[in-house]
């Protein structure tokens, strides 16, 4: 089966698992910008699957929140790394990364 060139909301949802409203406010606080159909319609493409799954891995592995992702984010746009660069950096220094990560109670 080809691959598809493009993705509605509902079908990245349960593909990443995650709610329609996560990925919407992703969109808000400007941490993805998918394209919009002549409808109006949300449009994301492989790079926003790989965008979205980034900020997973930030908020979820390493307790960023939102505000701290669109910092990575603009850091990372600022040394030029592309979104599988990014996602490799974060993968392979995971380890370091949790030492700064807020610590939870127990």
């Amino acid at each position: 089966m080809a691959e598809k060139e493009f993705y509605y909301i509902g079908e990245v949802a349960k593909q990443i698992n995650i709610h329609e409203q996560t990925i919407r406010e992703y969109e808000r606080r400007g941490l993805i910008k998918p394209q919009r159909s002549t409808r109006n319609t949300r449009i994301f493409t492989k790079k926003d699957l790989l965008q979205i799954e980034i900020i997973i891995t930030l908020t979820q592995e390493l307790g960023i929140n939102l505000s701290g992702v669109k910092l990575v984010m603009e850091l990372a746009e600022i040394g030029k790394m592309s979104d599988d660069e990014l996602l490799d950096f974060i993968t392979d220094n995971m380890p370091e990364l949790l030492e700064f990560a807020p610590k939870t109670k127990s």
